[in-house]
């Protein structure tokens, strides 16, 4: 008796693209015989259909939908380091001018437009 060891499909990804004007994203996956292209396509992050002829969730769905939640994890980690709230840290390396009050340089106690000359 011989036994069959399925293996795993792998998507080939041909390309991605983002509708901004709806947030739809629509993958172009190659079949796996290598001839047909597919797309599959994303609504707000999550895999809502694709145009294989294999019954639904697809390994097509799966194995983005899986990528995709990696780009939107990486993307938001990225996000919040950017976005983090740096203008305290800038604040606080400012002085002021004992005249005017105008933000100078530390070790600086007069602004350039308070200076007698």
């Amino acid at each position: 008796m011989t036994t069959k060891i399925k293996t795993q499909k792998q998507v080939q990804i041909i390309a991605r693209i983002t509708i901004k004007k709806n947030g739809i994203v629509v993958y172009k996956v190659r079949s796996s015989n290598g001839k047909d292209i597919y797309q599959t396509t994303f609504l707000n992050g999550k895999a809502t259909g694709c145009t294989c002829p294999a019954t639904k969730p697809c390994y097509h769905m799966t194995q983005l939908q899986a990528r995709e939640d990696g780009r939107i994890a990486s993307q938001q980690l990225l996000n919040s380091i950017l976005n983090e709230d740096l203008v305290p840290h800038a604040e606080d390396d400012l002085a002021s001018c004992d005249t005017c009050g105008r933000h100078v340089k530390p070790g600086f106690v007069t602004c350039a437009v308070c200076l007698p000359y």
